[in-house]
């Protein structure tokens, strides 16, 4: 890859990310006028920090993968065997860890729904929500091998139009069949989630056949990943999950209802970071691909290119 072909790939990579972040964003703030609309702010409070606790424990099950995982699939791409056993060996970590992280959240939701909710009718809400982590953790593993082997634009499809899309169609069948119940919102977020999932790991098998054959990966290859991705896990969260936290923190020192209104506008916050994660999510990979093959003038003129246009 020379350094003209780098700049087409990251342009065009950004170029789909941003379309479909701004998809994404228009989907989701459907969503949300949807339930805080029919359902009231204090249930739309409920499902906003139900799905905080979601996301947040997902991510902490991808162990900083995020980056990590991007990184060095860009690096082995062109190495099946190699690539083949980091994914599923990476692929199994996050399933066990997510899995884990699930039943101790489902075992402390009385606690959870006693200390945060404050109300006790919430707990099918919660519990609903609990069961969709290994759903969101691996949807992410899958989201990041697509980034890592630079396809934008299935990553962007799976990840911000077809979940809220699938979200959006089961949020309107509630309301006409008159499904009554915050709780049926969960189911909403669980099809969406898994849509999610299957699809981005459909996109994934399709382009890059990462099951059967001979998969091989050595001990370096773990270390390299596990020490790149752990440092990175906090940093992940607090940069991406901010609001997030904020819900939570806002569940403890006050209630539901006061989640649905911060809710409510913390989308409109994050409209600001739509360039530069649409410029990085493929910067990454491509950085990543000069640096493993020495070409360290082509990964600085890239980089001062790159920093320019978000300047």
């Amino acid at each position: 890859m020379n350094k003209d072909i780098g700049l087409k790939t990251i342009v065009a990579g950004s170029f789909w990310v941003f379309v479909g972040m701004l998809l994404g964003y228009i989907l989701e703030y459907t969503n949300r006028a949807i339930i805080g609309r029919f359902f009231g702010p204090s249930d739309y409070g409920i499902v906003s920090l139900s799905l905080s606790l979601s996301l947040i424990f997902a991510s902490f099950s991808l162990l900083g993968f995020q980056t990590g995982l991007a990184r060095l699939v860009a690096i082995y791409s062109e190495d099946k065997n190699e690539l083949r056993g980091l994914i599923t060996l990476g692929l199994k970590i996050v399933l066990l860890v997510s899995i884990i992280f699930s039943l101790i959240l489902f075992l402390s939701r009385s606690f959870i729904v006693q200390k945060f909710f404050k109300r006790n009718s919430t707990i099918s809400v919660i519990s609903g929500f609990i069961w969709m982590i290994p759903l969101i953790a691996v949807g992410e593993y899958f989201y990041s091998c697509l980034r890592g082997l630079k396809l934008a634009r299935l990553a962007v499809l799976s990840r911000e139009v077809l979940r809220r899309i699938i979200v959006l169609i089961v949020l309107i069948g509630i309301i006409i069949f008159k499904v009554e119940g915050v709780y049926s919102i969960s189911f909403a977020y669980f099809f969406g989630f898994a849509t999610y999932m299957f699809s981005s790991g459909l996109f994934l098998i399709k382009k890059y056949s990462f099951l059967g054959g001979q998969q091989y990966l050595g001990g370096f290859r773990l270390r390299e990943l596990m020490f790149f991705s752990l440092p990175l896990l906090f940093s992940f969260i607090l940069k991406r999950f901010s609001g997030q936290i904020g819900n939570i923190f806002i569940g403890f020192f006050k209630d539901t209802r006061e989640i649905g209104f911060f809710s409510a506008a913390l989308p409109l916050s994050q409209v600001i970071n739509f360039p530069l994660s649409a410029v990085l999510f493929m910067f990454l990979p491509v950085a990543s691909n000069y640096w493993h093959k020495e070409r360290y003038g082509d990964l600085r003129d890239i980089f001062k290119t790159v920093s320019k246009a978000l300047f």
